[in-house]
């Protein structure tokens, strides 16, 4: 168990000498995706205190993203509309889909509150819900929505806004259960992925608990509780004998210590270290227990804090897939991107948006390293450097994507053209604090100067940015560096 002391250091807020551009962007991966330069200077400006404040309190920042009309329509107005003769023109389920992960990934990738959107994504893995499943778009748009309302909120408050959301309501099969009947699939996942972990609750306790959740469907688009399909007999939870419901049982559930352990060494491994101290995790669920399970409170701590900064916490997360493929569209300031390219990109590299592999949620970190995905990543960098549309990224079902219909998303020689960067040593020092967020090493100057002096057939070449240079070594470059293994870590 940490001492009192180990706990102290482990809060201690990050001194304001140590606020520099390294640690501005540390922050910014880590609660978004790769900042822009713009980001890195706006947060850096406001200081660590109204930095952080900024970022916990979203609210206080003016952005939407308007969603597409379709699943903002309420259903009893899509009925009414229907019986006056007003419809709207059909649209499949899958085209609905592809429309709202095109939006979310414009969300993410336009957004001016980082952490709402990270966060959103954190609770779409630990909630997991399945697209197919629930067969609903419009209930996986609301679903995504209930998220983000409550993304900052106290724990219970979300795990029970959870319980009542017809998406999951729908994906857990509480739909089917009932006072003869009872389904404890939902009853398991709150226990064992949501609230306490494997091995902190009885079988008995499953089976109680679906009992007390029976009642619980959806009627056209909402949740609606039949008390007449619940069972309102005695029941015995965690040791506690009540006719419980589903209010009581999460209830009982948060008044175990474990119910405090359990969400913050999953949000410390998420935005901190995936291999952390085992004393430094038991100080910070200490603190979320302190604060009464408010993430908020938790989160704006940890983001001030000594720990969260420290050298063994930097460059250590494998980026996900939407923090490689968004990022990279925000750092390198990225403005119009092919939907279809992002959505199948984002597929074959292991995280497609409202699709979770099952109902754990996307593993994280070294999980998304494997030789298929790595190389999904390299061909979508050669995507963005050069506009060429290799076979990992067709869809085929799709029809043909021509390679001539896209251009590169970036010049990398726009980088390098103002006037300073007049030398090879020059150019390397702009591509390397461009695309790496950070100042080349005198090793890597003499490596990169010599690649930029070689052509394509390696004979030698005197360097004269403003006349003989071609942009495709500065986009090679800019590729090789995407690719590089510094590059796939945050």
């Amino acid at each position: 168990m940490p001492t009192t002391a180990d706990k102290l250091d482990a809060l201690a807020p990050l001194p304001t000498s140590e606020w520099d551009d390294d640690a501005v962007r540390h922050l910014l991966r880590r609660v978004g995706v790769e900042p822009s330069a713009d980001d890195v200077e706006y947060y850096g400006g406001l200081g660590l205190d109204l930095a952080v404040d900024t970022l916990t309190h979203p609210e206080r920042v003016p952005y939407n993203l308007v969603a597409p009309r379709w699943a903002t329509r309420d259903f009893d107005d899509l009925a009414e509309a229907a019986y006056a003769g007003d419809t709207e023109p059909m649209i499949d389920p899958e085209s609905q889909l592809a429309e709202l992960r095109e939006w979310w990934i414009q969300r993410i990738r336009h957004t001016r509150r980082p952490l709402e959107e990270k966060l959103t994504l954190f609770w779409h893995s630990h909630f997991a819900t399945q697209a197919d499943r629930v067969r609903s778009p419009r209930l996986v748009y609301r679903h995504n929505q209930m998220l983000r309302e409550h993304a900052f909120d106290f724990f219970p408050v979300l795990v029970t806004a959870v319980a009542r959301d017809p998406a999951m309501i729908r994906f857990l099969d509480l739909e089917s259960s009932q006072l003869d009947r009872p389904n404890d699939n939902f009853a398991r996942e709150l226990m064992e992925l949501f609230t306490l972990g494997e091995g902190h609750y009885s079988e008995r306790d499953i089976a109680e608990a679906a009992r007390a959740f029976t009642g619980w469907t959806v009627q056209g688009e909402r949740a609606v509780f039949n008390s007449l399909r619940h069972d309102d007999s005695e029941k015995v939870f965690m040791g506690q004998r009540g006719r419980w419901n589903g209010d009581d049982i999460i209830r009982i559930i948060f008044e175990q210590r474990r119910a405090s352990r359990f969400l913050p060494e999953k949000l410390f491994r998420y935005f901190v270290n995936p291999n952390p101290d085992p004393g430094l995790v038991a100080a910070w669920s200490d603190r979320f227990d302190e604060v009464f399970y408010s993430t908020r409170d938790w989160l704006g701590e940890l983001f001030r804090s000594q720990s969260f900064y420290a050298v063994e916490n930097r460059q250590v997360r494998v980026k996900s897939p939407v923090e490689f493929v968004i990022g990279l569209y925000r750092q390198l300031e990225v403005e119009e991107a092919p939907a279809t390219i992002s959505a199948l990109a984002l597929r074959r590299m292991g995280q497609e948006l409202f699709q979770p592999p099952d109902v754990d949620g996307w593993k994280e970190d070294t999980h998304w390293i494997n030789t298929h995905t790595l190389l999904m990543r390299y061909h979508f960098a050669y995507f963005c450097a050069t506009g060429t549309v290799v076979d990992g990224l067709r869809d085929r079902a799709a029809g043909p994507l021509h390679e001539a219909q896209y251009q590169p998303l970036f010049s990398a020689r726009d980088w390098v053209t103002p006037a300073r960067y007049r030398n090879p040593e020059a150019c390397t020092e702009a591509l390397l604090q461009r695309v790496l967020g950070r100042s080349a090493e005198p090793r890597e100057i003499i490596h990169w100067s010599d690649y930029l002096q070689t052509a394509s057939n390696n004979a030698r070449v005197s360097f004269d940015l403003e006349r003989r240079m071609p942009s495709r070594r500065f986009q090679d470059a800019s590729y090789l560096l995407l690719c590089s293994p510094e590059y796939q870590v945050c």
